[in-house]
């Protein structure tokens, strides 16, 4: 298949770069290719498109990369989330468009488990909770998810 790409590339003119081509096999060991003395290397992971995709046709390490970048882009936002001038409503267009979207790309074809379910809930906690300005020392048994429903921007929650 490598060799007819090859052919059909040269005759528009392209080259394909045999030093950065790379291949995957889903659901069973593979191994390198030689083709015309150009060795194709076999990778357990492939990042295609901003997603993961690996040998074994899991998707756990796709969504852990996902939830570190929302983790990332919480903290980088702490001073805007921590900033009780700016009104609830754009923090919520700030969440919907940077952060769930940022961790959720590519979810329509995640087969997810209860433990991933609850590693992604970690980055919209973390989200809210800086909104609200409390921190993780603050035990709240059932953290709202939207803050746009709780009163004040400071809660105060007495067990």
């Amino acid at each position: 298949m490598l060799r007819k790409l090859t052919e059909e590339y040269e005759g528009w003119r392209l080259e394909v770069n045999m030093d950065k081509t790379q291949y995957l096999v889903i659901g069973r060991e593979g191994r390198d290719l030689n083709i015309n003395g150009n060795v194709i290397k076999n990778v357990d992971e492939y990042n295609y498109l901003g997603c993961t995709i690996t040998s074994d046709g899991r998707d756990e390490k796709d969504i852990m990369n996902k939830v570190t970048k929302g983790k990332s882009i919480v903290s980088q936002l702490n001073s805007i989330l921590w900033n009780l001038n700016i009104r609830k409503d754009i923090k919520r267009r700030i969440y919907e468009s940077i952060i769930e979207s940022t961790v959720t790309y590519g979810a329509e074809v995640w087969t997810i488990t209860q433990k991933l379910k609850k590693r992604i809930e970690t980055v919209e906690n973390s989200y809210w909770r800086r909104c609200c300005r409390l921190t993780l020392e603050d035990r709240i048994p059932y953290f709202p998810r939207d803050p746009i429903f709780i009163h004040s921007s400071h809660v105060t929650i007495s067990l």
